[in-house]
């Protein structure tokens, strides 16, 4: 008589956790279609996407990944593996990562149909002040293409950059004013420096209070602290403190008034809340430079952002250059057996998904938009 292998002792067991969790997961996604039932377009595809931000961050939290997303044999070798080797009742955790998968996929296969029927925004839709709720709360790639996308972008940086350096020359030269006359004006512009980081990395980002801080700070004036509104002071500088780049919040008529005073020299602050805390970063940054020994005075050029890129462009495929001549030859080295290659080309791949999963600050522009 032979025995039964561990996998068929389990498979009862396992099929019932697994039909548990798809269960749960058909009667959550069951109930949201009946919370939104008449629920207009824009409604059950923005409900539809939040709850899978949710569920793709409860996804990616999992302390069990080897449960995620995995096929049903693959799911009872794992369970069954890990139940006699190491001697865990895992019943709950494949159980939860069972209802997580199967209800990130409806919410997917939900999703879908939803996204192809997005009326696409443009960037003349943009540039006219068309305001469009399906732009303003979901992915980019839901609501425009490629060119459109990177227009739109570019714009929002443009201007932001021209608002943001406006208030910080005009911060500067206050701050050179203020300094001309003191005996020390370093350990002045040392002390604004710990007040102006304190805004920026350890105040509480608390919109009851937050404006009352900026008050505290001696370069702020209180016409223009009066104007920016508490709570969106606050939501942008959570963005900022995330170095998230938010620029959803600028617009011809967000940035307009600004963007026309400065094209006038006025003499002044003119940015909005998000602009703020840039233009204080922008300062925080000189005033560091300060303390490192860098002179005070004299004035502080704006740079060459294109010249920037394009250095950093062809620092780049210069170092693409070289890893390829080095890649290509093991790959093409003939005294090499295709085991070896395979294995440092897999190792290669390996480490380089790893290093750009890692990367925070990547631009995901999903293949619909590139191709």
């Amino acid at each position: 008589m032979f025995a039964k292998p561990i996998h068929a002792e389990l498979k009862p067991l396992f099929k019932t956790i697994f039909e548990r969790g798809e269960q749960r997961a058909q009667q959550t996604f069951a109930a949201l279609e009946n919370r939104i039932n008449g629920a207009d377009h824009f409604e059950r595809i923005l409900t539809f996407y939040r709850e899978d931000e949710k569920t793709n961050k409860l996804i990616a939290e999992s302390p069990h990944p080897y449960y995620i997303k995995n096929s049903e044999n693959d799911l009872l070798n794992y369970f069954a593996s890990r139940t006699y080797l190491l001697n865990v009742d895992e019943t709950a955790e494949l159980e939860e990562a069972v209802y997580l998968s199967t209800y990130d996929k409806l919410l997917f296969d939900a999703l879908d149909p939803l996204r192809e029927t997005v009326p696409q925004y443009t960037f003349d839709r943009f540039l006219a002040g068309e305001s469009c709720s399906y732009y303003d709360h979901l992915p980019k790639e839901y609501v425009t293409d490629k060119d459109n996308y990177f227009a739109i972008s570019d714009w929002q940086a443009a201007k932001l950059q021209k608002v943001v350096w406006h208030d910080f020359t005009y911060l500067l030269k206050l701050l050179q004013a203020g300094a001309a006359n003191l005996a020390d004006p370093v350990s002045y512009l040392l002390a604004i420096r710990k007040e102006v980081t304190r805004l920026l990395d350890e105040e509480k980002n608390d919109a009851a209070t937050l404006k009352s801080a900026l008050a505290v700070c001696s370069l702020l004036p209180a016409d223009y602290l009066k104007n920016l509104d508490a709570v969106r002071l606050s939501d942008e500088l959570t963005y900022y403190r995330k170095s998230d780049l938010h620029l959803k919040s600028i617009t011809p008529a967000s940035i307009g008034p600004a963007l026309s005073l400065t094209e006038d020299n006025y003499e002044g602050l003119v940015g909005n809340e998000l602009c703020l805390w840039f233009s204080l970063d922008q300062l925080e940054g000189w005033l560091e430079e300060v303390e490192n020994g860098s002179s005070w005075t004299g004035e502080v050029l704006e740079p060459d952002w294109r010249a920037l890129i394009d250095e950093t462009r062809t620092a780049v495929e210069e170092e693409i250059e070289k890893l390829t001549i080095a890649m290509e030859a093991i790959a093409y080295d003939e005294d090499r057996s295709k085991d070896e290659i395979g294995h440092y080309l897999i190792s290669e791949f390996e480490q380089y998904r790893t290093s750009f999963k890692a990367f925070e600050h990547k631009l995901e522009i999903p293949l619909k938009l590139t191709t």
